[in-house]
């Protein structure tokens, strides 16, 4: 049942296909046990509540602990803690979930749209809250629907879940929890049709403030000038507006029942503990950032009528030839495994993803474009890299805050004196409110859209039948998400666990060796001989040089790292890292001692920073030491584009999505 259920996931068979097969192996093996109906099918699937998973929504949130001078999670923010402290979130019965949600089109062939909501809940670790995420309602139509009318049965199951709870056995007791909203999440279009706010082209055009637009040659802008920052929108301001828009309501013309972008009420107003203001939707990095000002960014740059941002050795020189010099050099460049996807040529940006703009203005952007771009640019650019990374720090104190603050602005700034006011767009703007969403939900890796748009591209698969479309979708869904808990329920055997793992592309590790601290080394071990300073340095940190086993890969705090000798030829490079203490170094061996400890021997890398978050390669130290596998912190990125080697560490964003 558990290969069949999987076979049917992974080529979205319809149920009736799926007890079709079933009825295969009934008649092969005369077992009368295997369900033939879909009715028993269906109830064969029911599973009973993971353990693990229950531990870690009741104890999380109290075991991270707090510290008021910096943000490491979405507890760390203002609305978190209020709620905290105000004792209904620091009962451990009671969970909080952000929304999500966002149209995406049916396929090629069909005017169908879909418009799911996700829900994930915030009291789970981060890496099972994108695990774990619930399909709480689904719209299918041949249009967008109005996001007014398909919230309202949101909103009224909402409040009964945080109002009168759900109840629950827990170690025999019945508990009751009280679930509330914490924020939504959306893209700029969807977000203004959520509160009921005009679009950015209006005169009020931002969601979290109330700036004012200017009309240019390419329409209304978000041009700086000289007036200082707009006030913020609050739940207050906006109750105030909204009396403003009541006594509006029979003007004759549109525009005029509109009050600084206010349009009328919205469902949202409704939902419980809530307390509704445009700033409970914070700005989503994925779509404000990478979507948005970084690939807004790079096409200005390459752009042939801006070929005087580069340096160019003569006039016949144009953008193509430029270009064809970057890609040399992002071709040259060895990645490592935690770069979720690795960059294609600059001749392929229109066809990039998120991932890739990010691993383009994160890593590759300052070595690929160092001497080639004109200084000023590189340090135009420089500014957006710095602040994104500091954003996507795993933890963010107020001064790198302050810092990301301060250089979100100064590019702002900046972008309105190279480029002009017509290029002003909403998505600049929206740079300077990142400082704020990070006060009030924490790190900007912990809300973005990138887990919700993969749910999305996985739900178009799964509906066949065009009559029960939403019925189908949500049952498949459902039973997807309740993959690990059924291999355990139907008692799975490991070889049909390995079939599930490889049908459905998940990563399985053959030769898997966990040590006694918890690394897990890939790979089948080796003898190998040592250099006399590696025996050296290996003697004199653990005394011993026998008994030893040699791995190639290893698997430290969710990182992967490899030996230099592994990784020669390959366009993933995993041999560089960055210590706990600072320190860069490239791996030789890794070695497991007798005793099952893991032990690193390396070379240590004497490195120059540059204005970013990047070093440079100034020389080989000729220091070979060995260290506990424990001292590694993270993988850097190699990078050789001309003669030099740029080291970049990855930033946290970059695992977690």
């Amino acid at each position: 049942m558990y290969m069949v259920l999987t076979l049917g996931i992974r080529h979205s068979l319809s149920w009736d296909a799926q007890v079709d097969v079933l009825k295969i192996f009934s008649v092969m093996y005369g077992d009368s046990s295997i369900p033939t109906t879909k009715y028993k099918y269906l109830q064969s699937l029911q599973h009973s509540t993971d353990d693990d998973f229950v531990n870690n929504i009741l104890t999380y949130r109290f075991r991270t602990p707090s510290n008021p001078s910096q943000f490491s999670d979405i507890y760390d923010g203002s609305v978190y803690r209020k709620l905290f402290d105000d004792g209904l979130l620091s009962n451990p019965f009671n969970f909080s979930y952000c929304f999500f949600t966002d149209g995406i089109a049916f396929g090629d062939s069909s005017n169908k749209t879909l418009w799911p909501v996700y829900l994930t809940i915030n009291e789970l670790p981060y890496e099972d809250r994108a695990k774990y995420i619930i399909l709480a309602g689904l719209y299918v139509g041949p249009r967008d629907p109005n996001l007014q009318t398909i919230m309202e049965p949101f909103v009224k199951e909402a409040n009964q879940l945080s109002q009168t709870g759900l109840s629950w056995n827990h170690n025999g007791q019945n508990v009751v929890s009280l679930v509330i909203p914490l924020c939504g999440i959306a893209d700029s279009v969807a977000r203004f049709k959520l509160i009921n706010l005009s679009s950015y082209n209006a005169n009020h055009g931002c969601t979290f403030c109330y700036i004012r637009t200017e009309r240019t040659k390419a329409g209304r802008r978000f041009v700086v000038g000289s007036s200082g920052p707009a006030a913020l929108r609050t739940a207050e301001s906006f109750a105030c507006d909204l009396v403003h828009v009541y006594r509006r309501r029979h003007e004759t013309k549109k525009e005029d029942r509109i009050y600084k972008g206010v349009k009328g009420v919205c469902p949202l107003l409704d939902l419980q503990y809530f307390n509704f203001s445009p700033c409970k939707f914070p700005v989503d990095y994925m779509h404000n950032i990478l979507l948005g000002v970084v690939k807004f960014h790079t096409e200005l740059l390459l752009d042939p009528r801006r070929k005087k941002c580069w340096i160019l050795e003569d006039d016949q020189m144009g953008i193509d030839h430029i270009s064809a010099a970057v890609d040399e050099r992002i071709l040259k460049i060895q990645s490592s495994s935690a770069i979720m996807r690795i960059l294609r040529p600059l001749k392929s940006k229109s066809l990039w993803r998120a991932n890739e703009f990010k691993t383009w203005i994160l890593l590759y952007f300052y070595p690929c474009c160092d001497g080639l771009l004109k200084k000023k640019h590189m340090r135009h650019l420089s500014m957006l890299s710095r602040a994104t990374f500091i954003f996507l720090q795993k933890t963010i104190t107020i001064e790198e805050l302050i810092e990301a603050e301060n250089l979100c602005q100064t590019y702002i700034d900046y972008f309105q004196k190279y480029f002009g006011v017509e290029c002003m767009r909403y998505n600049l703007h929206l740079l300077s409110h990142l400082s704020h969403c990070v006060k009030l939900f924490g790190p900007l890796w912990g809300l973005n859209s990138f887990v919700y748009e993969a749910q999305n591209r996985y739900i178009k698969k799964l509906a066949k039948n065009p009559n029960t479309v939403i019925l189908e979708i949500g049952k498949k869904f459902l039973i997807h998400q309740s993959l690990p808990f059924l291999s355990s329920t139907l008692g799975a055997a490991e070889s049909a666990v390995k079939f599930t793992t490889q049908i459905l592309n998940y990563k399985l590790l053959k030769d898997f060796v966990r040590s006694k601290e918890g690394y897990g080394l890939l790979g089948k071990y080796f003898v190998c001989s040592l250099l006399q300073e590696e025996q050296k340095a290996l003697l004199d940190h653990t005394g011993c040089t026998t008994n030893l086993l040699f791995y190639h890969r290893v698997i430290v705090n969710a990182f992967k790292y490899s030996t230099s000798s592994y990784c020669k030829g390959f366009k993933i490079n995993d041999s560089f890292a960055k210590t706990i203490d600072g320190d860069f170094l490239e791996i030789r061996h890794l070695i497991l001692s007798f005793e099952s400890t893991l032990y690193v021997i390396c070379e240590k890398l004497y490195v120059q920073r540059t204005e970013l978050h990047h070093v440079k390669l100034a020389q080989r130290s000729g220091i070979v030491k060995c260290i506990n596998a424990s001292s590694l912190s993270q993988p850097c990125i190699a990078m050789e584009p001309v003669d030099n080697l740029y080291i970049s560490t990855i930033p946290y964003g970059a695992t977690v999505e």
